[in-house]
């Protein structure tokens, strides 16, 4: 003869109303979510974290296609157990210059892209701290510089990096505010479509990658 076990079971709103306090062992199944918790004999089911195949009493998390504003440069957080319905969105931890979006897929894959922001410049610029990170096109159709600031008038952080294309006729000019400044490399682009990378190396020193002249 067939001997049918039942799990003690319930949809979500039906746990958190009773909210009971499971058996040291006891398993609970939400029968709308298909989650479950496994009983310690001493929480309430409300208390009770969601049962995982790694840790019994790991923390669940669940996010349907939104952004996760809970990872930012002021907080800090550790999910261990991340279900995800579509696509996450997050920004970058250390500045908000970049974003990614993590997809999970049939096999439970996590796949990760990122992405750059991109600004656009139609006249000369100074390099300052707002753009670190950024890849910057120049449109313009005439000849401009971009002057990089002394730190006594523009501190920025030293190994900050900038990518600044000539999308547009007019090349690019890498200068100095001030005699202090130190830059190494070609300062020049080579032409249309051309980019430099410019690094700062030290406290008024930069390093151009890819210029010409």
């Amino acid at each position: 003869m067939a001997v049918n076990i039942q799990l003690r079971n319930g949809t979500s709103a039906q746990w958190t109303s009773v909210n009971p306090t499971l058996m040291i062992g006891e398993l609970g199944v939400e029968t709308d979510t298909s989650q479950f918790k496994i009983g310690n004999g001493v929480l309430a089911w409300n208390a009770l974290p969601y049962a995982t195949s790694s840790n019994a009493y790991s923390s669940s998390v669940s996010i349907t296609a939104q952004t996760a504003s809970f990872l930012t440069t002021t907080n800090n957080y550790t999910v261990s157990n991340l279900i995800v319905s579509g696509s996450l969105i997050y920004p970058r931890i250390s500045s908000s210059i970049q974003s990614s979006v993590l997809t999970i897929d049939e096999t439970g894959s996590v796949k990760k892209r990122t992405y750059i922001n991109v600004i656009t410049k139609s006249v000369g610029f100074n390099l300052t701290s707002s753009e670190e990170g950024y890849y910057i096109r120049y449109t313009g159709a005439s000849d401009a510089n971009v002057t990089i600031l002394s730190s006594s008038v523009h501190a920025m952080d030293v190994n900050s990096v900038f990518t600044v294309m000539q999308a547009g006729a007019g090349i690019i000019t890498v200068t100095g505010s001030a005699a202090t400044i130190v830059v190494n490399g070609s300062n020049k682009t080579a032409g249309q479509y051309k980019a430099l990378q410019i690094v700062k190396v030290d406290t008024d020193t930069f390093d151009i990658i890819g210029g010409v002249v």
